[in-house]
This record gives structure tokens, C-alpha cells and sequence, in this order.
């Protein structure tokens, strides 16, 4: 049985591993034929001094652990700050108790059997990330597992939970990004099926109208049957020109941002009784096409959900440029909602992550709030090359 002495549970390290932070520079140096080894106390006092600093501030969680039964058993010795937090426990609760009374998931996931193989052995391991969940602790950490000079084993925990909640979101978005183009496809190929069979069955059904009625001499019901054939050209061309501005505006190349969100509130509030009221703050600034485009979509989203779902009377939209970058903001006096109530709707869910990451893509930020009876304000930031991200979007 190795027996660790400890010093006060402040501390949170043993006697031994301090002295063994001592000792391994004393010996790497020794082996160099370095001149710079002292006998002097002071020396060693301000190298453990140095290894204590590094062991309390270190952002990974590191935990010494003592053994028993011949490396079968392990004790926690010490623990820095950073493994307290992980596991959830002060020092003084943690030092001295089994880690299996700690981490009692370290049997299923293995964790265990790396302590003793790397005990045995005295070969380090690098544990890849996996997910632990013992009930009281649930989280994604990777770890390195060595041993000590004198049979201690250390391990360094790296908790990477929210890089692998990160990884998760951007699967999901993923996917959901995905689904949400096929259904837009299916839908432009279900207006053009329809517009353009329509068209054919309209177009014969006239000519042959028409053909009959020269045949016979009734040139006024022919000239009838032509106007028709007319009406219905227009129609479907006025139907695949709606598709194809809502795939992508020409003003948006042709005119720029403003001129194109001009056109869209015109067209979307013609014979509703939505109102929108756009301020260009712009003054003429040039916007790149990239960034007009982003605009143009949360702008067209945002106006969609306080129609569609927010049942919006009045909308503001306020666009603003400056050196920094360009600010929007999209106030709409509807119903407003409720964070959780929408998350259990995908297609609202798939906007709101859609403007964020539209954003994101380029170095901006999207900030929504709203509250249920007071209706939704969207705030757009996005920052011209070179210039960061504000400490709050609120503040733009």
C-alpha cells in the first residue's frame, strides 16, 4: 500500500508530488550536465513554488491519485481547482476517498482499467473523448493518464462538452438544413410542374379552340380563344417570374440592398393589410454582394414569421451602415412567442437558426427578442472586414 502524506486540503497536492515536481526538473537537469543544480533549499522551495502555480491555475482538471492493493485500488491524493469543478465536489470532500466512490462510472467506461494498466506498466495513455454519465455527472472529457516516480498515478481531464454540444448542433443543423432545402426544391418543383402544365393544357386547349373556329369561319370566337391563349401566357409568366424573384431578386445585382427590400415589402404587403415601414440609414454606402444577400434573407425571414405566425400588423425594418459594419433591425407589433413554445415548431425553429447562421457565416451576430403579446425585435449585426464582433449587439 503507497501512503501519501498530505498537507492542508487547501493546498489540495500531497508532500510527494510536490517533491516530485522538484525532483524531475533536478533530474532532467542533472542528466543534461547542467551546472545550474543547488543544494540549496531556496532553489527547490521556489521550484515547487513554480509546479504548485502551474497545478492550481491549470484549465485542465489533473487528479493525483495514490494506490492501493498493489495497484488495484486508487485514492484521490490531490486535485486542482479545474478537476474540482468537473467532478463537482470540494477538495476537501474528494482527498482521501476512492475514485470509484467519485466517478463510479469509471468501471463501465474504462477508465479504471487504464489507471491499472498504465500503473502496471508505467506507460502513459491517451483516453480519447468519450461520454461519461454516472447519473450525478454527465459530460464529454478526454483524458492523459501517467505515472509518478514514486506510484502516483496523475491524470489530466480536458472537459469538452461543449465542443462535442457544439458538433452535435452543427450534425443537427445539418441535417435540418438538408431537409429544409428538399422541401424547397420539392416545392419549386411543384410550382413548375403545375405552372408549366397548366400553361400546355391551356395553351392546346386554345389553339385547338381557335383552329376549330377558323375552320368553321367564326373568326370572332378564334380572336376570343387568342386573347384567351394571351391571359394565360401571362399568367404563367407572371408565376415563374414570382418563383424566380423569391429564389433570388434581380434588384438585389441590379439596384442593391435598399432598392431590393423596397421591392419585397411592396410586393409582399400589396393587398394585405401589413404595413411596412423601412428607414435606410445606409447613405449610399456600398455593400458587398455577399452581405446584401444575408441581409436581404434575415430581412425576408423575419418579415415572413411576423406575417405568417406572428400575425403582425405593422413592421419596422431600419437599415444603418457605418465604418464598423451594418446594423438592421426588424421590430413587428405581433403576438410575439416564447423560446420553448417554438422549438417544439420546426419550421419557426428552422428560420431562427437559418438568420443565425446566416450571420455567422459572416462574422455577424443575430439577437431576437420577444415576449408573448409584445410582439419580436431582431437585431442584425454584421462587421465589414477587419473590424470585430461589439461586446453586445445591443449596444450597435
Amino acid at each position: 500500500m503507497a501512503h501519501v502524506k498530505m498537507v492542508d486540503g487547501a493546498n489540495g497536492i500531497s508532500d510527494a508530488t510536490a517533491l516530485i515536481l522538484r525532483a524531475s526538473e533536478a533530474a532532467s537537469l542533472k542528466r543534461s550536465g547542467s551546472v545550474l543544480i543547488s543544494e540549496d533549499p531556496s532553489y527547490f522551495n521556489d521550484l515547487a513554488m513554480r509546479y504548485r502555480e502551474l497545478f492550481e491555475r491549470n484549465t485542465d482538471g489533473i487528479a493525483i491519485c495514490g494506490t492501493r492493493d498493489d495497484g488495484n485500488e486508487f485514492f484521490l491524493a490531490g486535485l486542482n481547482p479545474a478537476c474540482a469543478h468537473i467532478i463537482a465536489l470540494k477538495r476537501e470532500d474528494a482527498i482521501g476517498r476512492d475514485v470509484r466512490e467519485i466517478l463510479p462510472g469509471m468501471v463501465v467506461s474504462g477508465l479504471l482499467e487504464s489507471f491499472r494498466w498504465v500503473w502496471r506498466t508505467g506507460q502513459p495513455q491517451e483516453i480519447p473523448a468519450f461520454r461519461y454519465d454516472d447519473g450525478r455527472l454527465r459530460f464529454w472529457f478526454r483524458n492523459s493518464v501517467f505515472k509518478l516516480p514514486f506510484g502516483e498515478i496523475a491524470a489530466v481531464f480536458r472537459d469538452v462538452t461543449d465542443i462535442k454540444m457544439a458538433e452535435e448542433e452543427i450534425r443537427g443543423f445539418s441535417r435540418r438544413l438538408l431537409s429544409t432545402r428538399e422541401d424547397e426544391k420539392r416545392r419549386i418543383s411543384t410550382a413548375l410542374h403545375h405552372d408549366t402544365g397548366s400553361l400546355a393544357i391551356g395553351v392546346k386547349g386554345r389553339l385547338v379552340a381557335a383552329e376549330d373556329d377558323l375552320r368553321a369561319g367564326r373568326v370572332r370566337q378564334a380572336i376570343e380563344s387568342l386573347h384567351e391563349l394571351r391571359r394565360v401566357f401571362d399568367q404563367a409568366l407572371a408565376s415563374l417570374k414570382d418563383l424566380a424573384i423569391r429564389l433570388r431578386p434581380p434588384d438585389l445585382d441590379l439596384l442593391g440592398l435598399t432598392a431590393a427590400l423596397r421591392y419585397h415589402f411592396e410586393t409582399v404587403t400589396r393587398g394585405t393589410a401589413l404595413r411596412v415601414h423601412f428607414t435606410d440609414g445606409t447613405h449610399g454606402a456600398v455593400i458587398d454582394r455577399e452581405t446584401a444577400m444575408v441581409l436581404f434573407r434575415i430581412a425576408q425571414e423575419a418579415l415572413t414569421n411576423a406575417a405568417s405566425h406572428g400575425a403582425a400588423k405593422v413592421v419596422k425594418v431600419r437599415l444603418y451602415a457605418s465604418k464598423p459594419g451594418l446594423r438592421m433591425t426588424v421590430r413587428d407589433d405581433g403576438c410575439g412567442f416564447a423560446r420553448e413554445a417554438v422549438v417544439e415548431r420546426r419550421s419557426e425553429t428552422l428560420g431562427l437558426i437559418s438568420m443565425h447562421e446566416m450571420a455567422k457565416s459572416l462574422g455577424g451576430q443575430v439577437d431576437i427578442e420577444s415576449t408573448p403579446g409584445h410582439g419580436t425585435l431582431v437585431r442584425v449585426w454584421i462587421p465589414r472586414q477587419g473590424f470585430p464582433l461589439p461586446g453586445s449587439i445591443k449596444q450597435c
